[in-house]
């Protein structure tokens, strides 16, 4: 990592030395995504005094961000816990469907909506003007169909490799509209960033785990400390069918991407579809797929990142595409 501080900073330096400003965007189009603040800070009260921290805690996920996903099937029953830094001020939830209980300080239970569709679930404290937002998706259930309404599904494999959970079939898919896809599930991140490149009509569907998400919000943090000049991170393929990864010549059946926690990303200021050189070398190349890769390779090392554990790879530049990374969380280490 001493090679890539000494990189950032000579950067640094010819820019200064030509007088040039470097300064990350603030607009994000299409699967372009800003790269900003890593956590928003809540509000403090009208009476001045250090901002209110706000945590989330959903299943075995932390987030402190202002927003975050949520995936439930019908009727499902999701604890939800909400830590203010200051104990005394007062939480509360509410939901615009389904219904939510308290059932002890600073946590619910919010029993979704028969209903599969986008649902919005608000952790508050009101005395401090803070909140968070869970983009609670209630799934379509799925049990291995070849289509769903019409969308090209494909076939699961009926077992799960070596056994293991993280390659079961899933039980239900995110059903997306021309309302929701635009949907902001995380601070840099939408729903329609992770959309099969299938062809189809609506409903599509798709499946985006929220520990992808917090991995992928965990980098933007990292690079921004790191004094990367990112500007924004492409997604370039996320949630795939098994059908659509078939068709593109993917011979295995156990395709992260086909269980929602898998994302092929690089950083592309320019808006051109391609990593940027990021080394300087006046080439788009695998050594700057490298950079990126030891940076999602560096959250290994963090212990917020810790239950986020996966898969990472290194794709060098093809004629069609440059080069990339992928990253999962599929629970165990692949590195290749």
């Amino acid at each position: 990592m001493q090679r890539i501080d000494q990189m950032w900073r000579s950067c640094a330096a010819l820019a200064a030395a030509l007088g040039v400003l470097l300064v990350p965007s603030t607009l994000a189009t299409g699967s372009a995504v800003v790269m900003s603040g890593p956590e928003v800070a809540a509000t403090a009260a009208e009476g001045g005094g250090a901002p209110l921290e706000l945590s989330v805690h959903v299943r075995d996920l932390v987030s402190s961000y202002e927003v975050m996903p949520i995936l439930a099937m019908p009727g499902e029953r999701v604890v939800l816990e909400a830590r203010a830094s200051d104990p005394s001020v007062a939480l509360r939830a509410s939901a615009t469907g389904g219904r939510v209980a308290r059932s002890a300080e600073g946590e619910w239970t919010w029993e979704a909506p028969t209903d599969p569709g986008l649902y919005d679930i608000r952790l508050e404290a009101p005395a401090a003007r803070a909140g968070r937002q869970l983009a609670a998706f209630v799934l379509r259930p799925y049990v291995g169909e070849q289509t769903l309404n019409g969308y090209r599904i494909g076939h699961y494999a009926e077992q799960p490799l070596r056994g293991d959970p993280a390659y079961i079939r899933p039980g239900g898919l995110i059903e997306v509209t021309p309302e929701n896809r635009g949907t902001r599930i995380s601070p840099h991140f939408r729903l329609e960033q992770f959309l099969c490149k299938q062809d189809s009509g609506y409903p599509k569907y798709v499946l985006v785990q929220p520990r992808l998400i917090m991995q992928l919000e965990r980098l933007v943090d990292r690079l921004e400390r790191r004094g990367l000049d990112a500007g924004a991170l492409f997604v370039m393929s996320g949630y795939r069918t098994p059908a659509y990864n078939a068709a593109i010549g993917n011979d295995t059946t156990y395709s992260r991407h086909a269980y929602g926690d898998a994302a092929d990303v690089f950083i592309d200021r320019d808006g051109n579809g391609w990593m940027d050189d990021l080394d300087g070398d006046g080439r788009e190349t695998t050594r700057d797929a490298q950079l990126l890769y030891d940076e999602v390779e560096g959250l290994a090392g963090e212990h917020r990142a810790l239950p986020l554990v996966g898969g990472l790879g290194l794709y060098g530049p093809k004629p069609h595409r440059g080069p990339f990374v992928h990253l999962d969380t599929r629970g165990h280490w692949a590195r290749w």
